[in-house]
């Protein structure tokens, strides 16, 4: 791991605690202190020293100051440095995995990391700096969660990116083993490419245009410190510190089964806009959902018949949009749900097709038996497939 010196990190009176033990301080990271002195370059290194100071360029041209936002992770007690033991071993194996395409951007989903403080103690890492964590957003209720994810094509595509993260993360042969809310960070951008979602690109079928994919939500799997080895069996201790809603394996080792049930339980944490702590409030969202969705179904089926039996009525001044009839694909009547309460998110609940297919993911992640939970990589092709859906 990269050693940054002390002078080229200024630390802000911002800071915060991460657990019992550690703390994390915003600062900024001088961008010229990423790239490699050149007379440490070799011929066999060449890739790889030719990338890190693209990296820092890239980083320098996003800050014109030459300054790159950071937080600085400080650990305080042995248990603690431990899993910064963990977390570094994690990310050297991410830098020794595949060369592909596919693992460099599942990569570029994980919290980067900068380097480690070149000091003696050698506690502290430098890392990339987010705007907010999932947990955060989903304390916020629905309101808060329609203005990180507005719609279901953005809230399918930030679930991309956490399987295109964990799934390199599980080719490198590491498994995370705390996948949740807190440890899933987002950073806000403008436009997204659609390719990265869909090969098709939109049409309003008004106005005959391509419709322009809304701001997202970029988002990044984090703390790698509760990370092990695939196969690596766990201790009695760590067991005990785990959230209640990590599903062990029978054999107590590390596992990407692991990894898949938390993904699937975040995946109904975002339908619901609700954070889940322990295994009843899972049941009962879980339980609720399914209710939900089989009464959105059920509305849109009507709906649907009703589109076949009469003619739409054109929009007039006079005509609110709920009253009339939708003529795009299977984007139908907006109908309120049985109670004043929805489980389901209004704007999932408007495009059923997708929500249908993300909870048959979700269901398929939490099955009880590990070896019929579906693989990563499967997971991220069926969520790809959500996504395109979202524009049909």
């Amino acid at each position: 791991m990269r050693k940054i010196s002390l002078d080229d990190v200024v630390l802000e009176k911002k800071s915060f605690a991460f657990g019992a033990s550690a703390h994390l301080t915003h600062g900024r990271l001088r961008a010229k202190a990423l790239a490699k002195p050149t007379s440490m370059a070799t011929a066999a290194k060449a890739d790889t020293d030719t990338e890190a100071e693209a990296e820092a360029e890239s980083d320098e041209a996003r800050n014109r100051d030459g300054w790159i936002p950071v937080v600085v992770k400080t650990v305080n007690t042995k248990d603690r440095s431990e899993e910064l033991r963990a977390e570094k071993d994690a990310y050297a194996c991410l830098e020794r995995g595949s060369t592909s395409v596919e693992h460099s951007h599942g990569k570029a989903k994980i919290r980067r990391v900068y380097g480690e403080i070149d000091e003696s103690a050698g506690n502290r890492l430098v890392m990339e700096r987010m705007d907010a964590c999932l947990s955060d957003v989903l304390d916020g209720g629905h309101a808060e969660v329609s203005r990180w994810l507005p719609a279901a094509a953005t809230t399918t595509a930030a679930l991309m990116d956490m399987a295109e993260g964990l799934s390199a993360l599980h080719a490198s042969g590491v498994a995370h083993c705390d996948v949740r809310p807190p440890n899933v960070l987002l950073s806000r951008d403008g436009a997204r490419d659609i390719s990265s979602i869909s090969p098709w690109k939109p049409v309003d079928q008004e106005q005959n245009q391509e419709r322009e994919f809304p701001p997202t939500s970029h988002a990044k799997v984090a703390d790698l410190g509760t990370s092990d080895r695939i196969g690596a069996r766990f201790e009695p201790d760590y067991v005990h510190r785990r959230s209640k809603l990590v599903h062990l394996t029978a054999d107590r080792t590390a596992s990407p089964h692991i990894d898949v049930h938390g993904l699937g339980v975040i995946i109904l944490e975002m339908l619901s806009a609700r954070n889940v702590g322990t295994r009843s409030e899972l049941t009962m969202v879980r339980r609720a959902l399914e209710a939900d969705i089989a009464h959105y179904n059920d509305l849109h089926e009507k709906a649907s018949r009703e589109c076949c039996q009469e003619e739409p009525r054109p929009p007039s001044e006079s005509t609110s949009h709920d009253q009339v009839l939708p003529v795009r694909g299977m984007r139908l009547l907006r109908k309120r749900p049985r109670t004043s309460i929805s489980w389901l998110r209004p704007a999932l609940a408007n495009d059923m097709l997708v929500t249908n297919e993300l909870w048959d993911v979700a269901v398929a992640c939490l099955h009880e038996d590990p070896a019929s939970r579906p693989s990563m990589e499967s997971v991220l092709d069926r969520l790809a497939f959500a996504g395109a859906l979202a524009w049909f």
